[in-house]
């Protein structure tokens, strides 16, 4: 696995999967941004299923409010 928090800083040699995130750049099939979804890894079919984030965590990893009443 090759990890880094930008997409042009993972590592350059051959890796099964790459993760990332902090970055909104998308690139080939075993890039696996974190901003986008859940990543999740079948370490014997190595399959990867996506799954949406909770309702309301764009707005805590911004850091966003509720204004109002």
């Amino acid at each position: 696995m090759g990890l880094s928090h930008k997409i042009q800083n993972l590592p350059k040699n051959k890796c099964d999967f790459y993760l990332y995130g902090h970055d909104k750049s998308k690139g080939t099939e075993n890039h696996l941004n974190g901003i986008y979804s859940i990543n999740i890894i079948d370490i014997e079919t190595r399959d990867v299923f996506h799954l949406k984030y909770p309702f309301g965590t764009d707005n805590y990893r911004l850091l966003r409010t509720k204004i109002g009443i």
